[in-house]
Formats: C-alpha cells, structure tokens, sequence
C-alpha cells in the first residue's frame, strides 16, 4: 500500500519534470530583438530578429532582417536559422543557417 502511495505522489512529479533542452529559448520566444547602430566605416546597422517554436516545440527558427541593399536603405529577410537539440551529444546544434542576403557587409 505505501508503494502505491508513493508511485501515486512521484509520477505526476516524473511526467512533469522532463527535461526540455530548447527551454532556454523560451524568454526569446514570440519577440523581436532589434539592434541599431553604425559599423566601424561610419555605415548604418539594422537587425532585427525574431525567434519561434516549429515541429511541436522541437526545433526553434530564427529569423533575421536587416539591410540587403548595398547602401543600407532597404530592409529585407537577411538569415535564416534552425537549432535542434541533440540527443547523441547532448547539444544544442544548428540544423541549417543561411545567409539569404551576400552584400560583403558582415
């Protein structure tokens, strides 16, 4: 009886303490993060990047815009990113990152 008892109290402690690798994404999650300033040649800098959940929460997607014009006056989709967590190494890996947008200003 003491054993039921117990099993009864632990396993909705076990079911909801799982671990979630790409928690750590959550306070990035559903917000844009925006940085705007001056490179070291005097031109602009422009970005904005957001973050989201994709696949039931087992891959996060970056999203990043900023200038994809040679004189930094129009904005566009600049990178796209993927992470995955990695069960083998126990990681957190980039899946795909592409720059969409190649104007020689990184």
């Amino acid at each position: 009886m003491k054993n039921l008892i117990l099993l009864v109290i632990l396993i909705p402690v076990i079911c909801f303490s799982q671990h979630k690798p790409l928690s750590i994404f959550d306070n990035l999650i559903g917000k844009t993060w925006k940085a705007d300033g001056n490179w070291n040649n005097g031109s602009v800098f422009k970005q904005e990047k957001s973050f989201e959940y994709s696949l039931d929460s087992t891959i996060v997607i970056a999203n990043t815009i900023g200038f994809i014009d040679q004189k930094g006056k129009k904005l566009g989709k600049r990178n796209f990113g993927i992470r995955q967590y990695d069960k083998k190494s126990d990681s957190i890996n980039p899946k795909l990152s592409l720059g969409l947008i190649s104007n020689g200003r990184h």
